[in-house]
């Protein structure tokens, strides 16, 4: 946290965990505590999770959890390209999801991009 505050990374008020004091508090656990037993050491504890994923209805059920809300950390579409003609690269390598479809539609905006197959991403060095 330390390092996000130096880059200029403000949070709101908030206190580092100690044990005991969970009750009238919400406690902010990366994904992996799901399967911790720091989590099983919380008496009484309504867990959510925060995600993209969580449009699926089934996410809380699938995850285990009390609630999901849908909130991604991932660029969408215009992001992306924005991203692109903010950085202007020399080439473009598109991975994941609709790698052909944006490389593509890059291409069409005169970048030198391409999609990656699967596998090839772990080439690149």
């Amino acid at each position: 946290m330390q390092l996000y505050q130096e880059m200029g990374v403000r949070f709101p008020p908030h206190r580092i965990y100690q044990a005991g004091e969970e009750a009238g508090r919400v406690l902010i656990f990366p994904p992996s505590i799901r399967r911790a037993a720091l989590r099983d050491r919380i008496p009484s504890a309504a867990t959510a999770y925060v995600s993209g994923w969580a449009v699926d209805w089934g996410t809380s059920r699938r995850l285990g959890v009390d609630a999901a809300f849908p909130l991604s950390d991932h660029a969408d579409y215009a992001d992306l390209i924005a991203y692109v003609e903010r950085v202007r690269p020399q080439e473009v390598y598109t991975v994941h999801g609709f790698a052909q479809e944006l490389a593509r539609d890059l291409r069409l905006r005169g970048w030198n991009a391409r999609a990656l197959k699967s596998g090839q991403q772990l080439r690149l060095l």
